[in-house]
């Protein structure tokens, strides 16, 4: 798939190594996925296979290509869409790519192989490839696994389950052969004579390594400036009309960043939220200590008032559900 008959990698030697990418659970917890590489390469072709005739589309063979690679961290389907996404993010938040996956600017090979519980041994790995989509990434990786699983149990794992690449078929839903996957020595590696070595001076380096605010960082920087006035309004109500003071402050801090695009929400500043309000103010005590022990978890501070502004609970409970009946 490339005309010249051989791919240009750093592979081994790349100038990037190293480093995590931090997942989010819909549950707040959290899970590190180590990075092992990020290297450049040139681009391939694609085969595209219409029954027993095959095209060849060049377009895209020999531009350049950044594979990162992770550790085998991932666990499952759902934790491997999860890293994919957070990628994704970082890769447009950073104008790194515009990471078009229709159009194959943003494309993952995913390598599956299981063991038994407690097991530390990488056994027999089937590489995925090409897949552009978060959705048939999740339908892949769950078809593999089984595929896999039945082969183990069914006492056909060393024969079913070979090291080789496959492609998963959208139309129906299951992984099938498309070649076998040959060991590092049998890609026979050399360095290409006609390149000149890469030399990177400190001072680029230096400015290269200046990254900017990530979301993550900027989610948790923003979450922890709202953790620091509320803390603020409620200690300087404790002293004085408590109940009225921080009603007013918690409402408009939780609303400012929605007033312009949302309207549903300025209802908590109406006259006809004090018609329930009765019940807000028995709940006061209850905010400060979820406050007080949410400290700096910013993840649960999010969760937390997700949750009980959109949700049928004691805190806003009948005109909350008017507006959020979902």
């Amino acid at each position: 798939d490339l005309p010249k008959g051989y791919q240009i990698s750093q592979f081994e030697i790349p100038i990037v190594e190293g480093g995590e990418i931090i997942i989010d659970f819909k549950d707040g917890s959290t899970k590190r996925i180590g990075i092992t590489r990020a290297h450049l390469e040139e681009d391939a072709g694609k085969n595209n296979h219409h029954g027993i005739v095959s095209h060849v589309d060049l377009n895209r063979a020999g531009t350049p290509l950044l594979e990162i690679v992770s550790e085998p961290d991932i666990r499952s389907a759902e934790e491997a869409v999860l890293y994919l996404k957070k990628l994704h993010a970082i890769l447009r938040y950073l104008d790194i790519s515009d990471a078009n996956m229709q159009e194959g600017s943003f494309r993952c090979d995913v390598n599956i192989s299981i063991r038994p519980e407690g097991d530390e041994k990488l056994y027999t790995r089937a590489e995925i490839k090409n897949l552009n989509s978060f959705k048939f990434i999740q339908k892949a990786m769950e078809y593999e696994i089984q595929r896999q699983s039945d082969a183990w149990e069914d006492g056909v794992y060393e024969s079913e389950v070979v090291q080789e690449t496959r492609l998963f078929d959208v139309e129906k839903g299951v992984t099938r052969s498309m070649r076998g996957k040959e060991d590092s020595a049998e890609y026979r590696y050399f360095p290409d004579p006609d390149l000149l070595p890469v030399i990177i001076p400190d001072d680029m380096m230096e400015e290269c390594s200046k990254i900017p605010e990530l979301p993550d960082e900027k989610k948790a920087r923003l979450l922890a400036v709202k953790i620091k006035k509320i803390t603020l309004a409620m200690k300087r109500a404790e002293n004085k009309d408590g109940y009225s003071l921080v009603k007013n402050r918690m409402i408009k801090l939780l609303t400012e960043e929605y007033e312009e695009t949302d309207a549903s929400l300025r209802y908590y500043e109406s006259k006809e939220f004090l018609d329930f309000s009765e019940q807000f103010k028995d709940t006061m005590s209850g905010i400060k200590d979820v406050l007080e022990s949410i400290n700096n978890n910013t993840s649960n501070l999010s969760n937390f008032f997700q949750f009980h502004l959109r949700s049928k609970s004691k805190w806003f409970p009948q005109k909350t559900q008017q507006l959020y009946p979902t």
